[in-house]
Order: structure tokens, then sequence, then C-alpha cells
């Protein structure tokens, strides 16, 4: 993205003044990876190596295993 913001820079003669260097398209972006996380994550997880999630209550893991049923 940079380069490509640099090659449509206009060119400025360097005597007439200072180099004017923001980028007007750029953006700062964070994606946080629990949240998108897939529906069937759990899912998989569990059919692949046997785990659930730790701080699940006792109706949490219910819910789960009578999901799990219809897929396994």
């Amino acid at each position: 993205m940079v380069a490509n913001h640099l090659s449509r820079i206009p060119s400025q003669d360097l005597t007439e003044g200072p180099i004017h260097d923001s980028f007007p398209d750029e953006h700062l972006l964070h994606v946080n990876t629990l949240t998108f996380a897939p529906w069937y994550a759990d899912i998989a997880n569990y059919l692949a190596v046997g785990s659930i999630p730790s701080h699940w209550t006792k109706l949490d893991k219910q819910k789960f295993f009578r999901k799990v049923r219809t897929y396994f």
C-alpha cells in the first residue's frame, strides 16, 4: 500500500518546502480472532482432540453435547 501511494504522489521540488508525507487512505485495523471464530470451531476441536473450553458451565456443556450428536 505504501509503494502504491508513493507512486501516486506528485513530484515536488525539495527547495519549495517540506515534503507532505501523509497517507489519507491509511487505516489502522485490529481483528480480534476470538470474535471471528466460526460457529463450528468448538465442534471441530472437540471431534479432533476431544477437548472443550474449561470456562463453560454445566448448561453450556449439555447444549454443546446435544449439538455435537448431530455432527458426529
